[in-house]
């Protein structure tokens, strides 16, 4: 549904307003790269993690020690994982719930090859899903619903390219979201960019280095640079 063309002129005067330009060229620019705001329905939805187990083997250097972390049954509330000594690997655990969410592994690569399987349990409102991962090195899988007892597979992947596409599709349509598809500038030209799932998964990630919400470049002075 299109925009009303008071709401339409306000947002374009809020975009004149931060840019520094004018109505006319910021409607010049939308026009020019086919951008026409609508007006959507949100129907919030609650994400909640429910378990996350996995095994494998650690190996290194002077040491090759079996894994089996099981963790289940996750309530509402704050969690917290915790450890007396740093690289214990809390970071990673964080990462490899992302890992299940986005389908985008962002783990130390000599953790490569330690996983046998892993799966990542959440809901959706009332509907529950499991994420399970048969072959973590090559992301071979499935996303299930359980519904009435049962198992139901709603996409299955072989490589990270499928998991990735698998986990942006599954969350852009349940939670009624829309990838954002950008022009990025270039000496040669522009190119078209999209920014789907993973991308504004970051909005709900808080993560020492935040570029998946602000961007690139550094932060100085509380505000994003580059």
């Amino acid at each position: 549904m299109n925009t009303p063309i008071a709401a339409r002129d306000q947002w374009i005067g809020q975009i004149a307003k931060k840019t520094e330009m004018s109505p006319s060229e910021v409607e010049g620019l939308l026009k020019k790269y086919g951008i026409d705001p609508r007006l959507t329905h949100s129907v919030p939805k609650r994400l909640q993690i429910l378990a996350l187990n996995f095994e494998g083997t650690k190996t290194g250097d002077y040491e090759t020690t079996e894994i089996d972390f099981s963790q289940e049954n996750l309530s509402s509330g704050l969690h917290a994982f915790v450890s007396k000594r740093n690289l214990k690997g809390k970071t990673s655990l964080l990462k490899m719930i992302r890992w299940g969410l986005t389908g985008t592994r962002d783990l130390p690569k000599d953790m490569a090859g330690w996983f046998r399987s892993f799966t990542v349990r959440f809901s959706l409102d009332s509907d529950l899903y499991e994420v399970q991962l048969s072959d973590p090195e090559n992301s071979v899988g499935r996303l299930v619903k359980f519904a009435r007892q049962k198992e139901f597979v709603v996409a299955e992947f072989s490589d990270q390219k499928q998991f990735n596409e698998s986990m942006d599709g599954f969350f852009l349509h349940e939670l009624g979201l829309e990838p954002l598809e950008v022009i990025a500038e270039q000496q040669d030209g522009g190119v078209e960019q999209r920014h789907g799932w993973n991308w504004l998964f970051g909005a709900l990630w808080i993560d020492p280095d935040p570029k998946a919400v602000f961007g690139g470049g550094d932060i100085q002075h509380g505000k994003p640079s580059g």
